[in-house]
Parts: C-alpha cells; sequence; structure tokens
C-alpha cells in the first residue's frame, strides 16, 4: 500500500515539474520572439540610416510583432515604407504617401479604432483633398478606406476602397463616411535614426 501511495506522489511530482518546466519554456520563447524582432528591426535601421532616416515602431494590425515604419524625409510629398519581422527577416509590407507632413520628426497618423494607418493630401489644380486608410491583411498594406472631393467647375464628392473603386455620393453621405472613418485618428512623431536612439528603443 505504501509502495502504491509512493509511486502515486513520484508520479505527481514528475507532472507538476514537467507542467513548471514547460511554462518556464513557454516564457523563454516568448522573451526570445520579442527580443528578435526588436534586433532585427535594430540592425535593419543601422545598415540604412539614410533611406531610413526616421521611423517608429506601431502595431498597425494589432496582432504579432509590430510593424517598422520608416521615411527619408518629411515635407510637402512623404513617402512610408512598412515593414514586418517574418521568419527572423525584415519583410516589407508595403508603402503609402501622404503629403503636408513636418520635416523634423515626420508624423505618423493611425486610427486605432479600424486598425488603419491615415494618409491625406490635396488635389493640385482643380482644388480638393483626399484621404485614405490603410490596413494590414496577409502582411500586404491595402487600402481599405478612401475619399475625396474636387471643386473645379462643381462640388464632387467620392467615398470607397480606393481612388479606382470610388463612388460619387452627396456631400451628406461623404461628411457622414468621413467622420465614421477618418475623423478619430491620432499622430505619432517619428524618431530619428541614430545610435543613441536605436540603443533607447531597442536595447544595446
Amino acid at each position: 500500500m505504501k509502495s502504491r501511495m509512493k509511486k502515486s506522489l513520484a508520479m505527481i511530482f514528475s507532472l507538476i515539474l514537467m507542467v513548471c518546466v514547460c511554462g518556464v519554456n513557454l516564457q523563454t520563447a516568448s522573451a526570445a520572439k520579442k527580443t528578435s524582432y526588436k534586433k532585427l528591426y535594430k540592425n535593419f535601421l543601422a545598415k540604412k540610416p539614410k533611406a531610413n532616416r526616421w521611423f517608429y515602431v506601431l502595431n498597425v494590425d494589432k496582432s504579432g510583432v509590430p510593424e517598422l515604419i520608416t521615411t527619408e524625409s518629411g515635407g510637402g510629398v512623404t513617402n512610408f515604407c512598412v515593414y514586418t519581422a517574418s521568419n527572423n527577416k525584415v519583410i516589407k509590407v508595403g508603402e503609402y504617401i501622404t503629403r503636408g507632413t513636418s520635416q523634423e520628426h515626420p508624423e505618423i497618423d493611425y486610427v486605432s479604432k479600424y486598425k488603419c494607418l491615415y494618409a491625406s493630401g490635396w488635389i493640385n489644380g482643380v482644388g480638393g483633398a483626399w484621404a485614405n486608410l490603410y490596413g494590414i491583411s496577409k502582411k500586404h498594406l491595402v487600402s481599405k478606406y478612401h475619399l475625396r472631393e474636387t471643386h473645379e467647375q462643381k462640388d464632387l464628392y467620392y467615398i470607397g476602397t480606393s481612388d479606382k473603386k470610388s463612388k460619387k455620393v452627396s456631400k451628406k453621405e461623404y461628411l457622414k463616411y468621413y467622420n465614421k472613418y477618418f475623423n478619430q485618428y491620432k499622430s505619432y512623431k517619428t524618431k530619428e535614426n541614430t545610435k543613441s536612439v536605436l540603443d533607447q528603443t531597442f536595447g544595446k
């Protein structure tokens, strides 16, 4: 009887030990994953400081590792590139253009509710404005919401998923669409790609 009890206790302790070891391994794996993307982003930025003079790390799709967003310069027209870390590599998700952001620490606009990057600008010649919201789907940057207005001979308003995939609507519909998708964005100032900033952001 005592022998059976000892065996049962030994089995219970073995199971507890296995659970504890698995838990430690899972925590270690999670920490390694987190360190991995930070190291990848840091090395990527350090190799091309001019092409990626400004950067920001933001979890756009609120899933997996956060994305790295970079640009060479701000100003009248700013081209942002979006990257993610996958299979121990930094891969490009896509790029988008916005207009009228600052030269120093260009700002990234983001709509948290729809997990989208916000881009906007004006239309030369005819007069007017446009705006896009870009989300991430299967490691690709995609245009999810679009609006634009023009004011050449008369006021025209369009809404849709992209410039090519849009329809003409009334001003009332246009404003309703804007207030629903575009009105609640938050701006983030990019960081300068220097060694001290990289160390501070990703660790030494």
